[in-house]
């Protein structure tokens, strides 16, 4: 009974996971397209197919020429970072209807390891991701700096008098 009652929790996770993933989604369609995630690059749209039909090592070359010519977007590091876990899911079987009508497999997990060297370039991408959002959110803090002192000079009423 209680593998049932588990089974069940875990269905109605997925479930309401699913819903909230679709409002998401349904939002995400009123958001203006500021960033290469949220408007079509033919790149990118390329890069996902490629994901979509499992031709992984296809979909990070698609992911990383896109990088190259963008070196300050942090969403290609994303898609590549993507593409390795995807395939990692993939050579494990997650991917499949038959992993989720195993219940033991669904259960308990996926056997045996991850791929080593898979693993280590997906937290290369994460790392990737991390410094170019870092790097962004450091142009960001100085633009605002940039634009305080800018205020000060042109404002006197930000002038502090001694």
């Amino acid at each position: 009974m209680s593998r049932l009652l588990a089974f069940v929790k875990r269905a109605t996770s997925v479930l309401l996971l699913s819903a909230i993933a679709a409002c998401c989604l349904a939002r995400a369609a009123d958001i203006p397209a500021s960033t290469p995630g949220l408007s079509e690059v033919p790149e990118l749209s390329e890069g996902f197919r490629l994901l979509y039909t499992q031709h992984f090592p296809e979909a990070r070359s698609s992911f990383h020429s896109w990088a190259d010519a963008h070196p300050g977007e942090p969403f290609p590091q994303a898609a590549i970072a993507a593409s390795y876990l995807f395939e990692e899911l993939y050579r494990q079987g997650v991917l499949t209807s038959d992993f989720f009508l195993n219940e033991k497999r669904f259960l308990h997990g996926i056997e045996g390891k991850p791929n080593a060297e898979r693993m280590k370039d997906f937290r290369g991408a994460l790392t990737k991701l991390r410094m170019r959002i870092q790097a962004g959110a450091d142009r960001r803090a100085a633009d605002c700096e940039i634009i305080k002192a800018r205020q000060g000079c042109v404002h006197p009423t930000n002038i502090a008098f001694q």
